[in-house]
Parts: C-alpha cells; structure tokens; sequence
C-alpha cells in the first residue's frame, strides 16, 4: 500500500471517528431515538434544499479565503494569526467605499472589491511592520491587532460611516450593487466562484510556477532561500501582504454577497469565520485543493445543526462543540499521517520531509 493511500485512509478514519462522537453526542443531548431524525435534519439543513445549499456555500467561502490566506502564510514559515483583522479590514473598507464609488453595478462591484483587497493588504503589512518595530513576534501581535481591528471598525462604523436612517444598528448604507445571485431565493452568489478560482490559482502557482517552487522552499529552509538570494525581510512582508489581499477579498464578498452593507459585530469578534478559516488551514494539507472540500465540511457543521435545532431541539451551538470533536480527529489522523509519510519516506531512503506548518518567524 502506498503512503500516500495509506495517509488519506487514515484521515478517513478519524474523521469518522469524530463524527461518531459528535453523533453520540447529540444523541446522549436529544435522546438515543432522535439520532436518525437528527441525521436527517441535518443533511436537509446542510444540502436539503438550494436554499440550505445557498446557506453552506455562503458560510464556506469566507472560511474557504481566509484559509487560503493562512495557508499562504503558513506554507512560509510565517505563524501569522491576523486573518480575522485582515477579514473585518477588508469588510469594513468594501461597506464605507460601495456606497460612495459611481458607476455601472459591475464596475461598482469590482472597484469595492479592489478597495477590500487593498484594505487587507494594508492591515497585513501594519502587522509585520509593527512586529519589527516592537521586536515581538509576530504571532503575539497578529492576534493583538485582531482586537485593534474590530474596535477601530467599531469607531468608524459608529462616528464615520454609519447609515443615518439605521435605528438601533451600528452599520454603513446599504451597497447600491451586490454579487448576483446564482440560485434565486438562496444565499448562493458569485463570490462562491471567485473563492474556488483564488484556490484553483493557488494551487497552480503553487505547484507548477518558480515563485510557488520559491514559497515552498523559503517554508521549508529560509536559511537555504536567503542563501540562494531571497531577501528574508522583504519575502516576508511580500508574503503577508499577499495573505492580507485574500483575507480582505474575504471580507469584500462577505459585504457584497451576504450582509449588503458592513454590520458591527456581524463579521469579526470570536466568532469570524477567519478563525474557522485558519482551522482549515491548519488541517488540510497548504496549498491543497482539499481546500474546498474542507471548508463545505465545516460550514455543513453549522448549517447543517441549525437543522437539528430546528427540527428536534437541539441547540446549534452544539456545533461548537462537534467541530471541536471532529478537528481534534482530524488533527490526530493528521499526525498519524505524516508519521506514516515520514516513515515511509525513510524506508525508501528520500529525505524526510518537515511539517510545514511548525517555525514561526516574525
């Protein structure tokens, strides 16, 4: 059996394993006769229908971006954590510029998405530039500015650009063009398809181009890169920009495809879909197309429990609790894994190949 067969059952294995526990679980909370309506409720609340299908997508693709953008950052050695700032940065650009940017709805559409690609970049290199000022790493500060970022919305939304005719709500205008609609009466919109071509072109430039070949080097042995002519410092404020830019695409398709205007509180805080986004990153394999796949699984979770919950009780907060479960399982197929690939690899007398998420360098 090859290692890499082997690798992919394994984590076969512990994501079942995870999801019998969850299972148990939510019959252990509903009672042991609900677990078939629970199952069922939540299949139909995930994929039942092309508005739970609608409902999935949408929940996926910020955490499909925001993974990307960790993943990014991470294939560098580089542990940054910002990606929920770097997400609000870019949502609360795209709901203070759609309202004041003229134009056709297209052109209305791509300029705002411009403007939260530029605001994520911009946040991205504010992290790596006051890491260096302040000589701590960029691990601590990443999370740091996490919080600057949702208070300083918070104010902008507040004093700057708040709609004047929003009563008790802490929100901008509302955007006067939005993402189209590809299932009618649903969330499903074209943001979904611009989140799977940014991973498509990761991977290709990952995996076939020299900047990718230069990536992967630099996470593997940055002392190897900067030897062979990469400037470290400048590399890496390349790479975190570039991480930024994905994390504000997040945030832009979040406002024009979901929300239709910037809400306080309704994008970051503790639970920003960044944070499940970096959770994908962590799991799947960087720069792997399981990408996707990855982030339609954690978004069923929630879409899928609130069915549970609406149809035999159950809180869908429980789903805190089984994406808990599930990437504990996975995480521990995940080491299982590369431990098999690692042994493998010995056995055939190739190099052993390192994690590629361990090194955290500021």
């Amino acid at each position: 059996m090859s290692v890499d067969r082997r690798a992919t059952q394994i984590m076969a294995l512990a994501l079942l394993i995870g999801l019998a526990i969850a299972g148990a679980i939510i019959a252990a909370v509903g009672g042991g006769a609900s677990l078939p309506a629970a199952a069922a409720a939540f299949a139909e609340g995930a994929y039942g229908s092309g508005a739970s299908w609608g409902a999935t997508v949408a929940t996926a693709v910020p955490v499909l971006l925001t993974g990307i953008s960790a993943s990014i950052a991470f294939r560098a050695g580089v542990f940054n954590l910002g990606q929920p700032g770097m997400f609000v940065a870019g949502a609360v650009a795209a709901g203070a510029a759609a309202p004041m940017l003229a134009g056709p709805p297209v052109l209305n559409v791509l300029s705002t998405l411009v403007v939260a690609v530029t605001a994520g970049a911009l946040w991205a290199a504010l992290i790596t530039t006051l890491s260096r000022l302040t000589a701590v790493d960029v691990l601590v500060i990443s999370l740091i500015t996490n919080y600057l970022a949702d208070g300083l919305a918070t104010l902008l939304t507040t004093r700057v650009f708040r709609d004047p005719t929003a009563l008790g709500v802490i929100e901008t205008r509302l955007v006067p063009a939005r993402l189209p609609l590809l299932i009618e009466q649903s969330s499903f919109h074209a943001g979904a398809l611009l989140a799977v071509a940014v991973c498509v072109l990761y991977w290709w430039i990952l995996n076939h181009t020299s900047p990718g070949h230069r990536l992967r080097l630099y996470g593997h042995n940055p002392d190897f890169a900067a030897a062979s002519g990469t400037p470290r410092r400048r590399y890496e404020m390349h790479i975190t920009v570039v991480a930024g830019a994905v994390s504000g695409l997040a945030g832009g398709i979040q406002v024009l495809g979901v929300f239709l205007r910037y809400i306080d509180g309704s994008i970051g805080g503790s639970s920003s879909a960044a944070w499940t986004g970096m959770i994908l990153a962590i799991l799947a394999p960087l720069g792997s197309l399981l990408l996707i796949p990855g982030a339609l699984f954690l978004a069923s979770l929630q879409t899928g429990l609130l069915g549970v919950e609406r149809e035999i009780g159950v809180s869908s907060r429980l789903s805190l609790v089984v994406q808990a479960i599930v990437m504990i399982a996975v995480a521990w197929g995940r080491g299982r894994a590369m431990r098999a690939q690692r042994a493998g690899s010995a056995g055939d007398g190739a190099p052993v190949p390192q994690p590629q998420t361990e090194g955290a360098k500021s």
